[in-house]
């Protein structure tokens, strides 16, 4: 194994021992190895294994355990840490092996583009640890563009709708979303923040589709019409959605009425009929009037 990036390494170990949790010893695992197409024809050793898992822990937060018991095989352990986050890297990391081992499928792998954050992504959840304030450097979608700089308490970063966000707490005490394909730059500061004792960032957004926490939530209605019942119920416009009427495919949800959820709903176009609340059914219908007055 002397040829292939470490980084790839790690990813095919996890993956493999995912797909065959507390199933394969390490000899098993070994011969895995020796067959996969990524092989370099250098073989697994125990040491070299071992070093592994103690990277694998270091970077991405899995523990490869053993378990005697089950005659010595190794298995994903749950942690502390978020489930969800957990989850993530998994799914991430089995995708990532799949591609790396099937580079003749080239062209016919196809991810979409999302922005990642990249270093400033890096720099902040640095800075989380360190408990390190920022400055940032922020252009948001003003009509000009022009950023401007100011300090920030990283106190998360959370991804939706394809982008990664950074929340903090900014000099005005107001704790906001920041985008980052919109940072200018991000720096870590002398100053330090103790992160607030009890504070909730799922509780935050637990009511919003995407980051926007603006409005108050409140109890939307739907009706789904033209087949589209289906792509709603496996793909709920929000977790708090239930099907009330299943004859008239209507579905009820508690959340904030944000523009990120008003642009969910005009995604659906006429398949989506808004019951309540009325200010936001006449809001929608309007829209629809005036598209079509545009169009014709």
């Amino acid at each position: 194994m002397s040829t292939l990036p470490i980084i790839q390494r790690y990813i095919w170990l996890v993956n493999t021992i995912a797909c065959f949790d507390g199933r394969l010893t390490f000899g098993e695992i070994s011969r895995k190895w020796a067959e996969s197409p990524m092989n370099d024809r250098s073989p697994l050793s125990r040491s070299t294994f071992y070093r592994y898992r103690e990277g694998i822990r270091e970077l991405f937060g899995i523990a490869l355990e053993c378990d005697a018991a089950r005659g010595n095989v190794y298995y994903i352990a749950q942690d502390d840490c978020d489930g969800r986050l957990q989850t993530w890297l998994l799914d991430t990391l089995g995708i990532a092996n799949v591609v790396s081992e099937s580079r003749a499928l080239s062209g016919r792998i196809l991810p979409e583009h999302s922005p990642s954050g990249g270093a400033n992504l890096v720099t902040a959840v640095e800075a989380m640890q360190s408990g390190q304030v920022l400055q940032m450097s922020y252009a948001g979608f003003n009509p000009h563009n022009i950023p401007s700089t100011f300090g920030i308490r990283p106190y998360a970063v959370k991804q939706s709708m394809n982008r990664w966000y950074l929340i903090g707490e900014g000099e005005d005490g107001h704790i906001r979303p920041y985008a980052f394909d919109r940072i200018r730059e991000l720096t870590p500061t002398q100053d330090t923040f103790e992160f607030p004792s009890g504070f909730d960032v799922d509780g935050l957004f637990v009511h919003s589709v995407g980051v926007m926490t603006d409005e108050k939530p409140e109890r939307v209605v739907i009706k789904v019409h033209d087949g589209q019942a289906n792509y709603v119920r496996s793909l709920p416009l929000h977790h708090s959605q239930e099907e009330v009427e299943v004859e008239t495919y209507t579905f009820e949800l508690y959340v904030r009425p944000t523009v990120d959820f008003i642009m969910k709903l005009r995604s659906y176009g006429p398949a989506i009929e808004v019951v309540s609340p009325l200010w936001l059914r006449r809001q929608l219908a309007s829209e629809a009037a005036l598209t079509r007055e545009r169009n014709s």
